[in-house]
């Protein structure tokens, strides 16, 4: 439920000592956060209360991050389970530290596991659960003229890749080449600039891969 709203300007990350602290406050040494905390974001618009429910308890699918545009500037799922680092999934990409540098120290936070799963990402009225298989689908529509859309999921964080060859096996595109955390996603082809032919995509996340065929007709 929204409770209040009210206008205020800050900078977020590059500023002196202006870092962004989640679950400390600032100028108070340990006054901390006594729990758990997942799924930070960041806006930088007013989100009226529907907006917040409609996307409350799923993972933000890529439209909200993938440019500047949505008004997301800070986006920590906060689901590596490892590491020092929880990535800023945000177009800005301000990774965040934990505790007070990229070294493991005894009074840094620790992850947990979630005990309440949020869903996964929304695509259009329907929600799907986090996914428990890598799955590369067809591309839609097959032929295509001169753009397509693929989908693929990922059911834990990976360094993503999705590579298209012409049929001698040579790159001619590569569609996604970053971290992504576990969920379902889709990433359009564009051909524009492409001759007719048969085309293959490859995805390839960890140690799983997968290639799947398509054709362009002009």
């Amino acid at each position: 439920t929204l409770e209040a709203q009210n206008n205020i300007s800050l900078t977020i990350g590059n500023a002196a000592n202006s870092d962004l602290l989640v679950g400390e406050s600032p100028g108070f040494p340990g006054r901390v956060f006594n729990g758990k905390i997942d799924e930070v974001r960041i806006w930088r618009i007013a989100r009226t209360q529907s907006q917040i429910q409609a996307t409350l308890n799923i993972a933000l699918p890529p439209e909200y991050y993938s440019t500047p545009d949505s008004g997301l500037v800070g986006y920590w799922r906060m689901d590596e389970g490892t590491g020092q680092s929880a990535y800023d999934l945000s177009y800005f990409g301000n990774n965040a530290t934990l505790g007070t540098s990229p070294n493991p120290d005894a009074g840094d936070p620790v992850w947990v596991p979630a005990n309440i799963l949020i869903l996964g990402t929304k695509d259009g009225s329907d929600y799907l659960r986090v996914p428990t298989e890598y799955r590369l689908s067809q591309n839609y529509p097959n032929p295509f003229n001169p753009a397509t859309i693929i989908k693929y999921q990922i059911p834990q964080h990976s360094y993503v890749t999705i590579k298209v060859y012409d049929i001698l096996g040579n790159e001619v595109s590569t569609l996604i080449n970053e971290d992504k955390s576990a969920g379902n996603y889709k990433v359009v082809f564009d051909a524009s600039s492409l001759a007719s032919g048969v085309y293959f995509y490859k995805l390839q996340a960890g140690t799983f891969t997968e290639t799947k065929k398509m054709v362009l007709i002009r």
